[in-house]
């Protein structure tokens, strides 16, 4: 039972560095600079992480349609989460 329960928590942690490495590849394309798997982290959840790079701070979360772009705030940020209609803000 204890082997279950390990090899539970193992694959677990599988899935959030695939996110991770996921969402970085997508960061970088998205903020247009390079971001490493060790530069986003989790908010609160295991599905919503933050990626803070080139004076730009970004919010992704992960659903059932993906990795979304939910929100940006910097000076310098160029990218924007694309609205309900599927049209960029």
């Amino acid at each position: 039972m204890k082997f279950v329960g390990l090899l539970l928590i193992a694959l677990a942690g599988t899935g959030c560095l695939t996110y991770r490495n996921r969402i970085a590849e997508r960061a970088s394309f998205e903020l247009g600079c390079p971001v490493a798997e060790e530069q986003v982290r989790e908010l609160g959840s295991v599905f919503e992480y933050a990626v803070e790079q080139c004076g730009c701070r970004a919010v992704y979360v992960v659903g059932q349609s993906g990795i979304l772009l939910n929100s940006t705030s910097g000076d310098r940020c160029q990218a924007r989460p694309m609205s309900s209609g599927g049209q960029s803000r």
